[in-house]
């Protein structure tokens, strides 16, 4: 690869190495809070979500049951407030009657494991700084790709559509779509014995394949089964429901799609509106209807300027949608 895609990939890549490392640090600091106040990253014992920000600035400071009961209820709450906590006053209730009944650790190893949790703390905010960073990055780059198209399906965000279109590359320079799903790893093997008449086994996917790519594809496939177009909302549990490997069944759908739509540099459109017969002001419904859905999605990443200028794929179709169908797609 070379260009935008090897620097996008270069991105992606690196953004998932700072996941992995977010996951490591996290998962040391259950083994540290099962220690010192066991059952606190559970939102239902202590009312509060993990290691949002609340959480976060509880565990960085001398973090202990007792010094949870013995804070001042108003003080919790009005921490818990600033940090964006819903409910507040029973959030600090809950947590605080929680921990006037979990066990204690002993205390002469409790200072020690508050030091190492607050060093923790601080790694995981310079991980999540660095993640945020990443992320904005690699919208900028997937705005100036194709597959900033990708973007448009229902329950694909701008990080799996980067993921995949990385993976991908330049589609003049890829192989056929068939190749490509077998280099995804999301190809089951298929053996025929005695001729053409004869008995077929289907085996396994390969193992050796891109992994990052099969990764991204079967999440992407899972998120659109989730929270997709109805229509395939509909296919992958069409699929589960008959005892297929949904995820793959739909990631090859998947992948069909998405290099259909950045080859033809068009927005998802449902069934009924990529058949003849459709009028203009059906379609002109569907993009306002969507629109905002998609504006949403970069706006949140902070390029909406930047993904909707005219010399950018979708600034482009933007233009040439408002031009042919007359419609105002506000940004």
């Amino acid at each position: 690869q070379s260009g935008i895609y090897r620097n996008l990939r270069t991105l992606v890549r690196h953004r998932r190495k700072l996941v992995q490392m977010l996951t490591e640090v996290k998962n040391r600091v259950h083994g540290i809070i099962d220690e010192i106040f066991p059952g606190f990253l559970s939102e239902k014992n202590s009312g509060i979500i993990p290691f949002r920000q609340s959480s976060l600035y509880l565990m960085e400071d001398r973090f202990s049951p007792k010094q949870i009961r013995r804070r001042r209820r108003q003080t919790l709450i009005e921490i818990l407030k600033r940090f964006g906590t819903s409910k507040a006053e029973k959030t600090a209730a809950k947590l605080q009657q929680y921990a006037a009944k979990v066990l204690h650790a002993p205390g002469e190893y409790v200072d020690t494991m508050q030091l190492s949790l607050a060093q923790h703390i601080k790694h995981i905010r310079c991980l999540k700084e660095s993640v945020s960073q990443m992320d904005k990055e690699i919208a900028l780059n997937l705005a100036q790709t194709q597959g900033a198209f990708l973007t448009s399906v229902r329950g694909i965000g701008l990080v799996l559509a980067a993921g995949v279109t990385a993976e991908i590359g330049d589609l003049n320079e890829q192989k056929p779509l068939n190749n490509l799903a077998s280099y995804s790893g999301i190809v089951p093997r298929v053996k025929q014995s005695g001729g053409t008449g004869g008995k077929t086994y289907t085996g396994p996917v390969a193992k050796r394949c891109n992994r990052i790519l099969k990764d991204y594809v079967v999440k992407s496939a899972y998120h659109i089964g989730l929270h997709g177009p109805q229509d395939l909302m509909a296919d992958y549990k069409r699929r589960d429901a008959s005892g297929q490997h949904a995820d793959f069944g739909m990631g090859r759908r998947y992948l069909r799609m998405a290099i259909n739509l950045m080859r033809t540099s068009q927005v998802y459109l449902p069934p009924n509106l990529r058949k003849t017969g459709f009028t203009l002001e059906e379609r002109a419904g569907y993009y306002l209807m969507s629109w905002p859905y998609l504006r949403e999605k970069w706006k949140k990443a902070g390029v909406l300027d930047a993904v909707f200028a005219k010399d950018r794929p979708l600034g482009l179709w933007r233009q040439i949608v408002q031009e042919l169908y007359d419609i105002e797609l506000k940004l």
